[in-house]
């Protein structure tokens, strides 16, 4: 998912089978892609630490 947020460009098949299709629209929005992208990082470190 980060790795989709972080992206510069984006693709999809329009298909509603992807992981991205299903993000909310504000999630894949350019202009919140560093919050986003700084609490995806955030869960991430509370996931390794169990």
């Amino acid at each position: 998912m980060r790795q989709y947020v972080e992206a510069d460009i984006r693709t999809s098949d329009g298909a509603n089978r992807s992981m991205e299709s299903r993000l909310p629209k504000w999630m894949k929005q350019k202009q919140n892609r560093e919050d986003v992208s700084r609490a995806i990082k955030r869960l991430e470190i509370v996931y390794e630490k169990g």
